[in-house]
């Protein structure tokens, strides 16, 4: 239930954007900037990349929707580029190490 609410929460549609919160279609993720610790954390990449790897679907579909969202967060919740590319760099090496194995 935990990974089943933060996809909610990642999905959230926090300044009303989507009348229509029907469609599955994920744009920019408008996170609020008070969750930028936490999703600056490379532990919540980390917890995220550990339940994928470490569990069956439908825990796992829900882990990796949870990193998709994250992916699209947006440019400006990170106060530098370098803050930014230190976040994707995280993800793609997940992804990436995911796939090799």
């Amino acid at each position: 239930q935990a990974l089943a609410l933060t996809v909610r929460c990642l999905s959230f549609d926090f300044i009303g954007t989507n009348p229509d919160e029907s469609t599955e279609d994920v744009g920019t993720i408008q996170a609020p900037t008070s969750w930028r610790p936490v999703l600056q954390d490379s532990a919540t990449t980390d917890l995220l990349f550990d339940c994928y790897a470490n569990t069956q679907p439908p825990r796992s579909s829900k882990a990796m929707e949870a990193l998709i969202l994250l992916s699209s967060t947006r440019r400006s919740l990170f106060p530098t580029d370098k803050d930014r590319a230190a976040f994707l760099g995280r993800l793609i090496t997940g992804i990436r190490e995911l796939l090799s194995k």
